[in-house]
């Protein structure tokens, strides 16, 4: 598309400065918040403002935008969201959205990368999710702590979005096209045992790592962060390993017993789906790992299963078709890990099976195989 394409989305990370005391809705006696009261002064609202009323002035905001506002979390933050909210819909005919960026703390290291982390795993489920959308967006990264808009310069070019920006006291717009990021692939792959273990672990020791893991970290500094003798990744390592793309190296494992694959085998045509299904089926897990539906065992009925010690739940999947999904499983949080030992295609078969074998809610049922990239990618 072309760059003059009026933009449909802008993603902002905003700032205080509606409530600057120079500005209209920051003085003492500020009216509240409207697009009249903005319109007569709109050279001093607030950066978010005035890039829109730039882009308007130049034929390239949509008719109807849709803002999302990303927002620190704080007194402060909420209330300059509140009025910016309710002064961009008026002004500028927007369907406003905010998202709150929590727990930055500039005071605690470790927790001020941990909320960079959150607030670029959000920023990038969102900028995604537009570039599935294929809709004209553009990245406007002008307010927040000065590392929001550090790393999210970074997630906008990531994604290959324009970054847009006010210069000097004219208010010039200046666009700043994505800078193609090279990301060492091979790297990412050799090393993916490494990184996963960093993702899951968070801080491992220095001497737990081999000489060419230790090369290969130092080759690639940009990944991690060393104190001493601890490693761990940096917000932007956490960022990289978070990305769909990567999600069979560095997401949820999926490990199928011979009896679950063999199920696969039988249902042929259905695989596909089937193998989404355990993506919803891990989801749910994560939510909430006691939630009934995951555990058609303790309904009545399953007598079989007196006296045993379960290691295995077994979902009530989805209808589909003739399909009546059943499947046994097991999450491992610690290797981010589903563990599926068995799957049945009808509710009489599953039970079936189980009345014959109890055991299967117990013992693994042969060797498990790691399908992740191709459940992933079903």
């Amino acid at each position: 598309m072309s760059h003059r394409t009026p933009f449909q989305q802008i993603v902002f990370t905003t700032g205080i400065s509606v409530l600057d005391q120079g500005n209209v809705f920051g003085r003492k006696d500020a009216p509240p918040p409207s697009a009249v009261a903005a319109a007569s002064e709109p050279e001093k609202v607030s950066a978010e403002y005035s890039v829109l009323w730039a882009l308007r002035k130049e034929g390239r905001l949509a008719a109807r935008p849709v803002l999302t506002l990303f927002y620190t979390d704080t007194p402060v933050g909420r209330q300059s969201f509140r009025v910016l909210e309710k002064v961009l819909a008026e002004e500028f005919n927007a369907a406003v959205n905010g998202v709150p960026v929590r727990g930055f703390d500039v005071t605690d290291r470790q927790k001020l990368k941990a909320a960079l982390a959150d607030f670029l795993r959000d920023l990038g489920a969102k900028l995604h999710e537009l570039r599935l959308a294929g809709l004209p967006t553009a990245f406007v990264p002008l307010g927040g702590y000065k590392v929001m808009t550090s790393f999210g310069y970074i997630a906008g070019s990531f994604y290959g979005f324009p970054s847009l920006y006010l210069h000097g006291l004219n208010q010039v717009l200046q666009e700043i096209p994505a800078v193609p990021l090279q990301i060492d692939q091979a790297f990412l792959e050799a090393y993916a045992p490494l990184l996963r273990r960093l993702k899951l672990e968070g801080v491992v020791g220095w001497g737990s790592l081999s000489e060419d893991e230790q090369a290969a970290v130092e080759a690639h500094p940009y990944f991690f962060e060393r104190a001493g003798e601890v490693l761990e990744l940096n917000a932007f390592g956490h960022f990289l390993l978070s990305q769909e793309r990567y999600a069979s190296l560095f997401g949820t494992w999926f490990l199928l017993s011979d009896q679950a694959r063999k199920s696969l085998r039988h249902y042929w045509s259905e695989r596909k789906w089937l193998l989404k299904q355990l993506r919803t089926l891990v989801k749910k897990v994560q939510v909430n790992p006691q939630d009934p539906e995951l555990h058609h065992e303790r309904d009545k009925g399953f007598a079989m299963f007196d006296g045993l010690k379960l290691c295995y739940g077994l979902w009530q999947g989805p209808e589909r078709n003739s399909i009546q999904l059943r499947v046994a499983w097991r999450y491992e949080k610690a290797e981010d890990a589903l563990y599926v030992n068995g799957i049945w295609g009808t509710h009489d078969a599953c039970y079936a099976e189980l009345e014959r074998n109890p055991r299967l809610l117990v013992d693994d049922q042969g060797d498990f195989r790691n399908l992740s990239q191709e459940v992933h990618s079903a």
